[in-house]
């Protein structure tokens, strides 16, 4: 494996996933090793990626900073059992490991093999499109594909990023300078032309949603049942559902504040890229733009730079692309909450409360930002 083509970006710790810790154990019952299997992944994860990375003179550290015990990531077999519990896949696996110059670094990694793997294989062919594109932006990438051996497993090393250059954003740190930037690099990303990819690969992640988002809201706001209020998917439907399907660009597909890093030099780069693909036009800016919405000057900057071109014209598609998204992210929750959970819970309750602001608050921006034209 040649560790020296994966090109460093920043990353600062971020919150341990697994407060409750649960299913420390190295070892797995009979009923996780049959997941195991159907997921094409050996009983002995733990060692094989222990050995992978011995192999390559880095060495696995769950915790970040002495300082910050709490601040942790977990092991690979407890991050299995937490798929398993909740029944969501193997995704990528978030580790930090120190390589030989004492520098840590934040790394994903994906170790399921079989047709898993031929589908990474093409995944990364895809996207590797994409790269020169992407150089600008001084993104780590999914950068190299690790066959398997007798010894260790498959891997997909999707990012390593190094923790020396700057910070994850927060709400705190995200300065007026950082938000131009994002909207700039937002922008960029949706300049690239992805017509002959789609063409050429139309397998590429999340094309099919990408098409039809007015079905994908309308479809949504008919299944959330009462749960949503009758005039509110009125306004949804009269201000969203009325022109054509939003274009199609490349989508980094998860930009929310914590796969921000906020650089020194007061610009920005991209992490967790492993949802990239495409999707419609003001899909990333709004789920960027709904965890920096609640500070006044970081909105005004974003509105400012990423809906007006530089005569000052207000892009509607821009804004319709934005507020889409958002409202489609929360009526996704809600319609969960809807069809599977208990609606009586109190917690259930605060957090349905939470999402139908959410679309309130968009449909009312939406208004505020158009009427002004």
């Amino acid at each position: 494996m040649n560790f020296e083509r994966i090109i460093g970006s920043s990353h600062e710790n971020a919150p341990d996933i697994f407060p409750d810790r649960e299913g420390k154990g190295a070892s797995f019952n009979d009923v996780e090793k049959e997941w195991l299997e159907k997921e094409g992944i050996p009983e002995n994860i733990q060692e094989r990626i222990s050995r992978l990375f011995s192999d390559n003179k880095l060495a696995l550290v769950s915790e970040v900073s002495p300082q910050t015990p709490e601040i942790r990531y977990p092991t690979a077999c407890e991050w299995l059992k937490h798929r398993m519990k909740y029944n969501r896949g193997t995704k990528f696996y978030p580790c930090f490991v120190k390589d030989e110059t004492g520098d840590t670094r934040f790394m994903k990694v994906d170790f399921r093999g079989g047709a898993t793997l031929d589908s990474l294989r093409l995944e990364s062919k895809i996207m590797g499109t994409f790269d020169n594109e992407l150089r600008e932006l001084g993104s780590p990438r999914m950068l190299q594909l690790i066959d398997p051996t007798e010894d260790t497993p498959a891997a997909i090393i999707i990012e390593s990023i190094s923790m020396n250059e700057g910070q994850v954003a927060t709400l705190k740190n995200m300065t007026p300078d950082h938000v131009a930037d994002m909207a700039k690099k937002i922008r960029y990303m949706e300049s690239i032309d992805v017509s002959a990819r789609v063409t050429q690969h139309p397998e590429i992640k999340n094309l099919s949603k990408a098409r039809r988002v007015n079905e994908e809201i309308r479809d949504l706001a008919n299944r959330s049942g009462n749960i949503i209020h009758q005039d509110v998917k009125e306004k949804v439907a009269s201000l969203f559902l009325g022109g054509p399907e939003l274009p199609i660009v490349f989508a980094h597909g998860d930009l929310t504040l914590k796969n921000v890093m906020n650089k020194n030099d007061g610009t920005v780069s991209l992490v967790d890229w492993e949802l990239a693909g495409v999707g419609f036009l003001g899909q990333d800016a709004g789920k960027f733009y709904k965890d920096i919405r609640t500070n006044p000057e970081n909105r005004e900057i974003f509105q400012k730079s990423y809906f007006y071109d530089e005569s000052g014209t207000l892009d509607i598609d821009r804004v319709r692309g934005l507020f889409s998204g958002i409202v489609v992210e929360n009526l996704v929750h809600l319609v969960w909450r809807a069809e599977n959970a208990d609606l009586l819970d109190p917690k259930i309750q605060n957090e349905v409360a939470t999402f139908r602001s959410n679309i309130e608050n968009a449909i009312s921006e939406y208004e505020s930002t158009t009427s002004n034209r």
